[in-house]
Protein backbone atom coordinates (compact mmCIF):
# COMPACT_ATOMS: atom_id res chain seq x y z
CA UNK A 1 0.00 0.00 0.00
CA UNK A 2 1.17 3.51 -0.77
CA UNK A 3 0.72 6.73 1.18
CA UNK A 4 -1.87 9.25 0.10
CA UNK A 5 -2.40 12.96 0.77
CA UNK A 6 -5.40 15.21 0.09
CA UNK A 7 -4.67 18.30 -1.98
CA UNK A 8 -7.42 20.62 -3.12
CA UNK A 9 -10.02 17.85 -3.08
CA UNK A 10 -7.73 15.51 -5.01
CA UNK A 11 -6.13 12.36 -3.59
CA UNK A 12 -2.46 12.15 -4.56
CA UNK A 13 -0.35 9.06 -3.96
CA UNK A 14 3.09 9.62 -2.50
CA UNK A 15 5.27 7.46 -4.74
CA UNK A 16 9.00 6.67 -4.46
CA UNK A 17 9.58 9.16 -7.30
CA UNK A 18 7.77 11.94 -5.42
CA UNK A 19 9.65 11.03 -2.27
CA UNK A 20 13.04 11.33 -3.97
CA UNK A 21 12.11 14.65 -5.54
CA UNK A 22 10.96 15.94 -2.14
CA UNK A 23 14.28 14.94 -0.55
CA UNK A 24 16.30 16.56 -3.35
CA UNK A 25 14.28 19.76 -3.00
CA UNK A 26 15.16 19.76 0.71
CA UNK A 27 18.80 19.18 -0.23
CA UNK A 28 20.24 20.84 -3.33
CA UNK A 29 16.91 21.78 -4.88
CA UNK A 30 14.39 24.59 -4.48
CA UNK A 31 10.91 25.82 -5.29
CA UNK A 32 10.26 29.44 -6.19
CA UNK A 33 7.59 31.74 -7.57
CA UNK A 34 7.91 35.13 -9.20
CA UNK A 35 6.17 37.45 -11.64
CA UNK A 36 7.42 38.15 -15.13
CA UNK A 37 6.23 40.50 -17.84
CA UNK A 38 4.20 38.89 -20.61
CA UNK A 39 5.29 39.15 -24.21
CA UNK A 40 3.35 41.89 -26.02
CA UNK A 41 2.30 39.47 -28.77
CA UNK A 42 0.91 37.12 -26.11
CA UNK A 43 -1.09 39.97 -24.55
CA UNK A 44 -2.63 40.96 -27.90
CA UNK A 45 -3.26 37.43 -29.16
CA UNK A 46 -5.07 36.22 -26.04
CA UNK A 47 -6.41 39.59 -24.92
CA UNK A 48 -4.65 39.28 -21.56
CA UNK A 49 -5.87 41.67 -18.86
CA UNK A 50 -2.69 41.47 -16.81
CA UNK A 51 0.72 42.48 -18.12
CA UNK A 52 2.49 40.15 -15.71
CA UNK A 53 2.06 36.47 -15.01
CA UNK A 54 3.10 34.38 -12.05
CA UNK A 55 5.71 31.69 -12.68
CA UNK A 56 6.17 28.61 -10.49
CA UNK A 57 9.53 26.80 -10.57
CA UNK A 58 10.71 23.43 -9.25
CA UNK A 59 14.48 23.22 -9.64
CA UNK A 60 17.51 21.14 -8.71
CA UNK A 61 21.24 21.85 -8.89
CA UNK A 62 23.95 19.21 -8.50
CA UNK A 63 27.43 18.67 -9.90
CA UNK A 64 26.82 14.91 -10.26
CA UNK A 65 25.17 14.07 -13.65
CA UNK A 66 23.75 10.79 -12.29
CA UNK A 67 21.65 12.64 -9.71
CA UNK A 68 20.48 15.20 -12.27
CA UNK A 69 19.31 12.34 -14.49
CA UNK A 70 17.49 10.62 -11.61
CA UNK A 71 15.70 13.88 -10.80
CA UNK A 72 14.70 14.41 -14.44
CA UNK A 73 13.38 10.86 -14.81
CA UNK A 74 11.41 11.12 -11.57
CA UNK A 75 9.76 14.35 -12.76
CA UNK A 76 8.78 12.62 -16.00
CA UNK A 77 7.27 9.65 -14.18
CA UNK A 78 5.09 11.60 -11.75
CA UNK A 79 3.63 14.05 -14.26
CA UNK A 80 1.40 12.76 -17.04
CA UNK A 81 1.55 15.88 -19.19
CA UNK A 82 4.61 16.82 -21.19
CA UNK A 83 6.39 19.32 -19.00
CA UNK A 84 9.08 21.46 -20.51
CA UNK A 85 12.26 20.92 -18.53
CA UNK A 86 15.27 23.18 -18.87
CA UNK A 87 18.69 21.59 -18.36
CA UNK A 88 21.63 23.97 -17.93
CA UNK A 89 24.75 21.80 -18.11
CA UNK A 90 27.06 24.72 -17.35
CA UNK A 91 25.24 25.56 -14.14
CA UNK A 92 24.46 21.86 -13.57
CA UNK A 93 20.84 22.76 -12.97
CA UNK A 94 17.50 21.38 -14.10
CA UNK A 95 14.19 23.16 -13.62
CA UNK A 96 10.59 22.86 -14.65
CA UNK A 97 7.75 25.37 -14.69
CA UNK A 98 4.71 23.86 -12.99
CA UNK A 99 2.21 25.41 -10.60
CA UNK A 100 0.82 21.96 -9.77
CA UNK A 101 4.20 20.51 -8.78
CA UNK A 102 5.07 23.67 -6.86
CA UNK A 103 1.85 23.40 -4.85
CA UNK A 104 2.25 19.66 -4.22
CA UNK A 105 5.76 19.90 -2.83
CA UNK A 106 5.07 23.08 -0.90
CA UNK A 107 2.17 21.34 0.84
CA UNK A 108 4.40 18.34 1.52
CA UNK A 109 6.83 20.50 3.47
CA UNK A 110 9.36 21.80 0.97
CA UNK A 111 10.43 25.30 1.97
CA UNK A 112 13.71 27.12 2.11
CA UNK A 113 16.94 25.78 3.63
CA UNK A 114 15.77 26.69 7.14
CA UNK A 115 12.15 25.56 7.00
CA UNK A 116 11.83 22.29 5.04
CA UNK A 117 10.22 19.33 6.78
CA UNK A 118 9.45 15.67 6.11
CA UNK A 119 5.71 14.85 5.87
CA UNK A 120 4.11 12.17 8.05
CA UNK A 121 3.12 10.23 4.93
CA UNK A 122 6.82 9.44 4.48
CA UNK A 123 7.41 8.77 8.17
CA UNK A 124 4.70 6.11 8.21
CA UNK A 125 6.08 4.18 5.24
CA UNK A 126 9.45 2.43 5.71
CA UNK A 127 10.05 2.03 1.97
CA UNK A 128 9.46 5.74 1.35
CA UNK A 129 11.58 6.68 4.36
CA UNK A 130 14.54 4.80 2.89
CA UNK A 131 14.04 6.48 -0.49
CA UNK A 132 13.94 9.90 1.16
CA UNK A 133 17.05 9.30 3.23
CA UNK A 134 19.04 7.96 0.26
CA UNK A 135 18.19 10.95 -1.93
CA UNK A 136 18.83 13.50 0.84
CA UNK A 137 22.16 11.94 1.82
CA UNK A 138 23.14 11.78 -1.87
CA UNK A 139 22.94 15.57 -1.84
CA UNK A 140 24.08 16.52 1.62
CA UNK A 141 26.29 13.82 3.14
CA UNK A 142 30.05 13.89 3.48
CA UNK A 143 31.42 10.37 3.83
CA UNK A 144 34.66 9.81 5.72
CA UNK A 145 35.33 6.28 4.54
CA UNK A 146 38.49 5.64 6.52
CA UNK A 147 36.84 6.66 9.79
CA UNK A 148 33.36 5.11 9.52
CA UNK A 149 31.64 8.48 9.67
CA UNK A 150 28.87 10.16 7.66
CA UNK A 151 28.11 13.83 8.27
CA UNK A 152 25.37 16.21 7.16
CA UNK A 153 25.56 19.95 7.78
CA UNK A 154 22.39 22.07 7.73
CA UNK A 155 20.93 25.31 9.06
CA UNK A 156 17.63 23.50 9.69
CA UNK A 157 17.84 21.92 13.14
CA UNK A 158 14.21 20.77 13.17
CA UNK A 159 14.74 19.11 9.79
CA UNK A 160 17.83 17.30 11.06
CA UNK A 161 15.86 16.11 14.08
CA UNK A 162 13.37 14.51 11.69
CA UNK A 163 16.24 12.90 9.77
CA UNK A 164 17.63 11.53 13.04
CA UNK A 165 14.19 10.13 13.92
CA UNK A 166 13.89 8.39 10.54
CA UNK A 167 17.33 6.87 11.00
CA UNK A 168 16.38 5.65 14.47
CA UNK A 169 13.40 3.80 13.00
CA UNK A 170 15.94 1.85 10.94
CA UNK A 171 18.14 1.16 14.01
CA UNK A 172 20.78 3.65 12.89
CA UNK A 173 22.02 5.97 15.63
CA UNK A 174 22.92 9.58 14.90
CA UNK A 175 23.89 12.64 16.90
CA UNK A 176 23.25 16.34 16.29
CA UNK A 177 25.53 19.05 17.57
CA UNK A 178 25.56 22.80 17.26
CA UNK A 179 28.03 24.63 15.05
CA UNK A 180 28.41 28.33 14.43
CA UNK A 181 25.29 29.29 12.43
CA UNK A 182 24.55 25.65 11.54
CA UNK A 183 24.04 22.13 12.86
CA UNK A 184 25.81 18.85 12.21
CA UNK A 185 24.19 15.42 12.08
CA UNK A 186 26.72 12.63 12.44
CA UNK A 187 26.48 8.87 11.97
CA UNK A 188 29.61 7.31 13.42
CA UNK A 189 30.97 3.93 14.38
CA UNK A 190 31.33 0.83 12.26
CA UNK A 191 27.94 -0.70 13.13
CA UNK A 192 25.94 2.45 12.36
CA UNK A 193 27.75 3.26 9.12
CA UNK A 194 27.53 -0.34 7.90
CA UNK A 195 23.81 -0.37 8.70
CA UNK A 196 23.37 2.83 6.73
CA UNK A 197 25.03 1.33 3.66
CA UNK A 198 23.09 -1.94 3.95
CA UNK A 199 19.65 -0.44 4.69
CA UNK A 200 19.78 2.85 2.77
CA UNK A 201 22.91 3.25 0.67
CA UNK A 202 23.68 5.86 -1.97
CA UNK A 203 22.92 6.52 -5.62
CA UNK A 204 25.77 9.04 -5.87
CA UNK A 205 28.55 7.09 -7.66
CA UNK A 206 31.33 8.67 -5.57
CA UNK A 207 29.61 7.61 -2.35
CA UNK A 208 28.55 4.15 -3.52
CA UNK A 209 31.74 2.28 -2.67
CA UNK A 210 31.73 0.62 0.74
CA UNK A 211 33.81 2.20 3.52
CA UNK A 212 34.95 -1.13 4.92
CA UNK A 213 37.30 -2.47 2.21
CA UNK A 214 39.83 -3.64 4.76
CA UNK A 215 37.22 -4.65 7.37
CA UNK A 216 34.09 -6.07 5.68
CA UNK A 217 30.89 -6.23 7.79
CA UNK A 218 30.05 -9.47 9.56
CA UNK A 219 26.37 -9.52 8.62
Amino acid sequence: MGSWVQMGGESIKITPEMTRIHAHLCGDGYISRYKEKRDERDIRKYNRKKEKREVFIVGYTNSEPTLIEIFRNDIKRIHNSKLKMTLNKKKREIKVKSKKLFNIFQQLGVGNSRTWSIPQEIFKNTKLAKEWLRAYFDDEAHVEKGRFRIRVKSVNKDGLKQVKELLAKLKIKAKIRDLTNAYLLEISGKENVVNFYLKIGFSHPKKLSSPWKSHPPQC
